[in-house]
């Protein structure tokens, strides 16, 4: 994989994947609240990004994490950032690993490779 690092990135300069098709019920939400509450951001499973094309930051993996993170007020979050990846190689790794461990919703996840 392209080269990374390990970066604290504030939560204003992140731009989510539209139609995330990864889905989570309301109960598996708030679990992931209350585990990343205990945990705390240093803790928490860091996210994966790469730079957008604005100047942000794309998040590829962890839109859930970054959502719990805003519901318990937290300003930032641990990030693997890929230097050497796109907004579009992001969207692929996200797809893979979400294959893996979510539950996807079919007709987001033809509309991540439209767009």
């Amino acid at each position: 994989m392209s080269s990374s690092k390990l970066v604290w990135i504030d939560l204003d300069n992140l731009v989510l994947m539209e139609d995330n098709p990864n889905e989570m019920t309301p109960e598996e939400f708030q679990q992931l609240i209350e585990e990343m509450a205990i945990q705390g951001p240093e803790k928490t499973m860091p996210i994966e990004v790469c730079y957008s094309y604005d100047g942000r930051y794309f998040v590829g993996d962890g839109y859930h994490r970054v959502k719990a993170a805003e519901k318990l007020g937290w300003k930032r979050l641990r990030a693997v950032l890929y230097t050497e990846l796109t907004p579009e190689d992001m969207k692929i790794l996200s797809f893979k690993r979400n294959r893996t461990r979510g539950t996807l919703n079919p007709i987001k996840e033809g509309l991540l490779f439209i767009r």
